[in-house]
């Protein structure tokens, strides 16, 4: 049996200040997300792209009440000097 208590969300605070994102660093306003100062949502949407593709999630999690540590990896990309490694 699992229990489960709210989306899975990286939650950050200082003070009045408040960030709330998804385990892959994106934020959704659809979903609430963004970035909250003073009860004022200020930024409300972020998406995160390599040479145009989205990095795969490793893993999120914070790491104190006002830091996080995000984990990503890259797919193989293709650039204007060669292609780059998937990982």
């Amino acid at each position: 049996m699992s229990i489960r208590v709210g989306p899975d969300v990286v939650s950050l605070h200082l003070d009045d200040h408040l960030l709330v994102c998804g385990l892959d660093g994106e934020m959704d306003r659809d979903a609430g997300q963004g970035f909250f100062a003073a009860d004022t949502r200020f930024v409300s949407g972020y998406r995160l792209h390599l040479g145009g593709v989205r990095p795969a999630s490793l893993t999120a999690t914070a790491v104190s009440a006002f830091g996080a540590r995000f984990e990503f990896t890259n797919p193989l990309l293709t650039t204007a000097l060669g292609p780059v490694a998937a990982d």
